[in-house]
């Protein structure tokens, strides 16, 4: 059994008292310097502080200016209303000017259609057309508006056709008239054109209304307004037809929009028997 070691028991040493009474006041003499009297200290003057100031007075002059910049802000306000008002104004007188000539443009117009459309010159060809001899064509224009045509070009070229199917036979042939420069109301022009190639048998074919002649062109004229006018022609012939009744029809050139139905009356007319 392992031996234990013997305390120590002797007793530690104690600690030297040094500050104990630090906190205790002191009673000794005071010493000399707290005692001593107090020297008087002068605090020199402080430096003057000047302030200088950026502000401008105003005199007279500036508040004369101040004025004057005001009545001419005043002023350029006032001329540019003025302005924007007589620029509306023109505006608006422009506007109806406009509208104004507008209407007189389209009563203008409307007063010329009216009046071209009832007296303008207006050229045909006359009612009477017809073959006066085995070889001659007889065709006449007329003028049937009011007022006088001018510079009028006539161009027809005749040609045979058998019928029904109205198939061209043989070549066509021109007829031409010469240029007529003025032509007044109720004064029909008369041209002459000569056929050729037409033997009696043709004529009887016509006659029978197996054939026919038909002329198509143009006439070009000035209608006493300024304005030019191309028309068709197109006209065929219808020949007198022997009936039972004797002859009937009327040996003319008709309107090719006509003549079918004058056709039908005559065909059933020489058919009855």
């Amino acid at each position: 059994m392992a031996s234990e070691k013997p305390i120590d028991n002797e007793p530690m040493p104690s600690t030297p008292k040094t500050n104990q009474n630090a906190n205790d006041k002191y009673s000794g003499p005071s010493p000399d310097f707290l005692s001593a009297p107090t020297p008087n200290v002068e605090i020199p003057p402080s430096r003057p502080h000047y302030h200088h100031s950026c502000k401008k007075q105003r005199d007279g002059w500036d508040y004369a200016k101040l004025v004057a910049e005001f009545v001419g802000l005043v002023f350029l306000i006032l001329y540019t209303l003025y302005t924007a008002g007589i620029y509306c104004a023109n505006r608006n007188a422009a506007e109806a000017a406009q509208n104004t000539f507008g209407e007189i443009q389209k009563q203008t117009t409307l007063t010329r259609q009216q009046i071209v459309g009832t007296q303008a010159a207006v050229i045909n060809i006359a009612d009477y057309p017809g073959i006066t001899l085995p070889d001659i064509v007889d065709i006449a224009i007329r003028n049937d508006g009011h007022v006088i045509a001018h510079d009028i070009h006539v161009a027809i070229r005749a040609k045979r056709e058998i019928l029904p199917s109205e198939k061209p036979i043989g070549d066509a042939w021109g007829c031409n008239f010469p240029t007529v420069s003025v032509l007044a109301p109720t004064s029909p022009y008369s041209h002459q054109c000569r056929m050729t190639g037409f033997s009696d048998k043709d004529w009887r074919s016509i006659g029978d209304l197996k054939e026919t002649i038909i002329l198509e062109g143009t006439i070009t004229y000035e209608n006493g307004f300024g304005d030019i006018i191309d028309q068709a022609i197109c006209k065929l012939y219808v020949s007198k037809v022997r009936t039972k009744y004797g002859e009937e029809g009327e040996a003319k050139f008709l309107p090719c929009d006509q003549v079918e139905e004058v056709w039908s009356y005559l065909r059933k007319r020489k058919a009855e028997k």
